[in-house]
């Protein structure tokens, strides 16, 4: 019989939950450079790309999204530094 690893926190030891990825819970089919709105979840106030651990996304769909940012702001739609 194979035993699963359960994921624990390191400090407390208690099981840790992991968050839903923001793209499938909101069933976003595309993730598309111009809607700037969905695009202003994964940004901080000055700008910078929220990492993966704190927003919840998968390695993948993190990856897709920062490639998605930077066309957006290439493009105009999402600012390179915050006000």
């Amino acid at each position: 019989m194979i035993k699963k690893k359960i994921r624990r926190d390191k400090k407390s030891g208690l099981k840790r939950k992991r968050k839903p990825d923001p793209i499938f819970k909101d069933s976003v089919s595309e993730v598309n450079y111009k809607n700037a709105e969905f695009l202003s979840k994964f940004l901080t106030e000055k700008g910078k790309i929220i990492p993966r651990r704190i927003t919840g996304c998968s390695a993948k769909s993190q990856r897709r999204i920062s490639k998605v940012i930077r066309r957006a702001r290439h493009a105009g739609v999402v600012p390179f530094v915050g006000d």
